[in-house]
């Protein structure tokens, strides 16, 4: 890693690493409500991060993750529930189903820009809510499904580690967007990485990025 970019990234290091310590520090002195409230926004955190590879990356707005963190719950939850398959089985089961309808929604509306692109993502995730909402018999509607414990120890302290650890893993694409702001790299600099140079100019003009051979809408 060259000097320039060491640099770029020193501050949002510095910043990770002081929050870090701060959400372990809070641990020992928290109620267990407190740790569920955390624990909970850590969750929209990771949401939130997942969000930010379209809309802040390519400049789509989209508000279908809430549908495909369903779909992902859901499908994991039925599997175990209704054919008793392992847990992990399960989960990875519900990221490949979130995955897929992922990508064939993308398919369809990515062409889409604009206010057309929020109302199609918007139906589709309203479209599932009512799904799981009807199929009471099934998906227990709003109410939830009894799953099998992810760890032993039902202690949110457990989980809230977990948590911090998942969230942080889901957030370096953020980081690396907020330092390199999306600039094209300049002369003798180190190019950047394809996907992000291939989101970045689908933001600043999909035209522009197809006929460079970056794809706008995948």
């Amino acid at each position: 890693m060259t000097r320039p970019r060491i640099a770029e990234w020193r501050n949002p290091l510095l910043i990770a690493a002081l929050a870090a310590a701060a959400q372990c520090a809070v641990v020992p002195f928290a109620s267990d409500y407190v740790l569920h409230v955390l624990i909970t926004s850590l969750y929209y955190t990771i949401l939130a991060a997942s969000w930010n590879l379209l809309a802040g990356f390519t400049g789509q707005f989209s508000l279908a993750h809430q549908a495909f963190a369903a779909i992902g719950a859901y499908t994991s939850g039925l599997l175990i529930v209704h054919y008793g398959v392992p847990l992990w089985v399960g989960i990875a089961s519900g990221i490949v189903a979130a995955a897929a309808l992922g990508w064939a929604l993308g398919r369809l509306v990515l062409r889409m820009r604009a206010i057309y692109l929020a109302i199609a993502t918007w139906a589709f995730a309203e479209t599932i809510h009512i799904v799981l909402t009807a199929a009471y018999t099934i998906t227990r509607g709003e109410l939830g499904l009894n799953v099998p414990p992810l760890l032993e120890s039902l202690s949110p302290r457990a989980y809230y580690y977990l948590f911090v650890g998942r969230a942080w893993a889901s957030t370096p694409r953020a980081s690396r967007c907020w330092c390199s702001r999306c600039r094209a790299p300049s002369p003798g600099s180190p190019a950047r990485s394809m996907p992000t140079t291939s989101w970045c100019s689908a933001r600043r003009s999909p035209t522009s990025a197809r006929w460079r051979g970056s794809s706008s809408w995948w």
